[in-house]
C-alpha cells in the first residue's frame, strides 16, 4: 500500500519539487501562490481538510 507523506524537515524540497513540476508543465507559478499549493498538497493527503476551490495554481 502507498501513502503519500511529507515531513516537517523535508517540506522544502517537496515544494520545491512541485513547483518545478508547475514550472516544466509551461505553468506559471507566483510566489504567492505557495501557499495555495502546500494547503492543496496538504488536502490531498488529508481529504478531510477543506479550502478554497476557486483559486488555481499555475495558470
Amino acid at each position: 500500500m502507498s501513502a503519500a507523506s511529507i515531513h516537517p524537515c523535508r517540506h522544502a524540497e517537496v515544494m520545491s519539487r512541485l513547483v518545478d513540476n508547475l514550472i516544466e508543465a509551461g505553468k506559471e507559478f507566483a510566489a504567492e501562490h505557495y501557499l495555495v499549493l502546500f494547503l492543496k498538497f496538504i488536502a490531498s493527503v488529508v481529504p478531510t481538510i477543506q479550502y478554497d476551490y476557486t483559486m488555481s495554481v499555475g495558470n
